[in-house]
């Protein structure tokens, strides 16, 4: 994978917020590009770039997207959060676990939770 590509589970995540948002945007996911990517204990932050504007999603800078996904190895599940810039392109996305734990190294085995 690319430096610069999105790992198979933040595609699938932001497929995914798509999905449940009703969101016309799916063609957008293709130009996405990471800036940045940091991995810390407990979660992960992708500052993205290329993303087109999404009107929309406009004038949502500040209110987040999110989806809630399980993994065997927390005890309490991980929240991802998709921040938009005002003119709604995607921004940031991040994962963090909810009880703190380490995140974990197998991406496949996460699972969103319905509703």
């Amino acid at each position: 994978m690319a430096a610069n590509s999105l790992s198979g589970l933040e595609k699938r995540v932001l497929e995914e917020l798509v999905h449940r948002h009703c969101l016309m945007a799916g063609a957008n996911l293709d130009s996405l590009r990471v800036k940045e990517r940091e991995l810390g204990g407990s979660g992960i932050i992708t500052s993205l770039t290329g993303g087109n504007a999404n009107p929309e999603l406009s004038g949502r800078k500040g209110q987040p997207l999110t989806l809630i996904v399980t993994h065997p190895a927390l005890s309490e599940g991980a929240i991802f959060t998709l921040w938009l810039t005002i003119d709604g392109a995607p921004d940031l996305l991040e994962g963090a676990t909810f009880a703190g734990e380490e995140w974990p190294s197998d991406e496949g085995s996460f699972r969103f939770v319905d509703g």
